[in-house]
């Protein structure tokens, strides 16, 4: 396994007024140039940990490690150029075309109140092109479907051009054929170095794409380790609390209930 690029030690998180710790004593590793996929039931933390990586959120116990550096060492601008976040949903109050929101990633390469430069507009309708939403480039983000914003979303990311991409569920609302684009984007990310951690409640999705999968349950890590390791009935029946059965049908992975 590679020398990992972002670490958990012991960290633990707690919502203001929440009556139980969203993350408890949680330790991962999270391997450089890889993918990572974390599943876990509702709750069970994954969009917390999501947060505490992006420096959102500030954990109340323990250490966050990023390029073996804590990562509250780091300035706003510095994490902005290494990490990139696509969160489940996120309000657009304001009328940007899409060109104009995915500039937004590019902040963090910029001074304060510098305009972007060609470069930096190159850089985005390119992202805009790799998620195949460069024919609305002059529409309105408030014109966009609910797919077609979470597109918007991974172009932002792509823009910011960090070397660790963090994903909250970023298939759960595309049809097949964005799936598959987006699956295909970030096969071709993790070709070209950029570490990959996502969370998903979609199995197939995970079993497309992951090096390395994380079970999570009740703020805490059950199991991780590679797709093979992980990837066995007792242990996902553990994480959602259910009997499931694994399969595998012309090579690919399945997962079910009984």
């Amino acid at each position: 396994m590679t020398d990992p690029i972002l670490r958990f030690e012991n960290v633990v998180y707690t919502y203001p007024d929440a009556p139980h710790r969203a993350l408890q004593g949680l330790t991962l590793s999270v391997p450089g140039g890889q993918v990572t996929a974390i599943l876990g039931p509702n709750g069970a933390g994954k969009t917390t940990l999501l947060r505490l990586a992006y420096g959102r959120f500030q954990p109340q116990a323990g250490q966050i490690w990023l390029e073996d550096r804590p990562l509250a060492a780091f300035s706003r601008q510095e994490l902005g150029q290494r990490v990139a976040l696509v969160p489940q949903r996120e309000a657009n109050p304001f009328a940007y075309s899409l060109l104009e929101y995915v500039l937004l990633g590019r902040a963090p390469h910029l001074s304060p109140l510098q305009m972007p430069a060609a470069a930096d507009v190159e850089t985005a309708l390119s992202a805009l092109e790799t998620v195949g939403l460069l024919p609305l480039v002059k529409r309105t983000v408030q014109a966009l479907s609910g797919g077609e914003f979470q597109l918007l979303l991974v172009a932002r990311a792509l823009a910011q051009q960090a070397s660790l991409l963090l994903l909250d569920e970023p298939t759960s609302h595309l049809d097949l054929g964005n799936k598959k684009r987006l699956i295909t984007c970030l096969q071709n990310l993790r070709e070209n170095g950029t570490t990959i951690l996502l969370t998903s409640h979609e199995p197939e999705v995970v079993a497309a794409l992951a090096d390395q999968v994380v079970l999570m349950r009740g703020g805490q890590v059950l199991r991780s380790g590679l797709l093979d390791e992980v990837w066995q009935a007792d242990l996902l029946s553990e994480t959602y609390g259910i009997p499931l059965r694994v399969w595998k049908f012309e090579g690919r992975r399945h997962l079910t209930w009984e």
